[in-house]
């Protein structure tokens, strides 16, 4: 049986990197969760997350994966 973070984790860049900003927001949920169990891969993510326009780092939800 799999976590959920073990389901998620390989495919979090893929998501990272979708090219519509509102997407990019509600990934940004997902790597947060992810941060307890696949560190590594959810800073990885955030890498390609924040690879966008300024206007991704104004949502609420990349505001809270910040703070």
């Amino acid at each position: 049986m799999y976590t959920r973070t073990e389901l998620v984790a390989p495919h979090l860049a893929e998501l990272a990197s979708d090219p519509v900003l509102s997407v990019r927001a509600c990934v940004a949920h997902t790597i947060a969760a992810c941060l307890r169990h696949a560190r590594p891969t959810a800073y990885a993510a955030f890498a390609r997350l924040i690879d966008a326009d300024d206007l991704l780092l104004a949502s609420d939800m990349l505001d809270d994966l910040m703070i």
